[in-house]
Formats: structure tokens, C-alpha cells, sequence
């Protein structure tokens, strides 16, 4: 479902930064959501290489 790229985001925010895993599967957890949702996460994600969580859980 998602790029190796975007596993590797997981486990670093996870594991370099010490998000908790509750919050990185908030992001990038397995779930159904709204394709319009997903559509915007993606492109923000590609648009902003480098993020912080928090601006993107503001965004959403």
C-alpha cells in the first residue's frame, strides 16, 4: 500500500525522534479513509520532504 519511502518515514520518526507509535500509525497507520484525504497527504508528504508531525496532523 504505501513506498518503501514512506515505511522508512514511519520507523524514523519512530525510532530517531521517538514518536510514540500511536501517533506515526495516526499518519501512516493501514486504515480506510477518505480518497481525498489520502490524495492531500500524499502530496504533502511529497512537497515536504523534510515535516514535522504536528504540521501535518494541522494540515489534516
Amino acid at each position: 500500500m504505501y513506498s518503501v519511502d514512506s515505511r522508512w518515514r514511519a520507523i524514523t520518526l519512530h525510532y530517531a525522534y521517538s514518536v510514540p507509535c500511536e501517533q506515526v500509525a495516526r499518519i501512516f497507520g493501514r486504515k480506510v479513509n477518505d480518497p481525498e484525504l489520502l490524495a492531500f497527504r500524499d502530496s504533502y508528504v511529497k512537497q515536504h520532504s523534510c515535516f514535522y508531525v504536528e504540521k501535518l496532523q494541522v494540515q489534516i
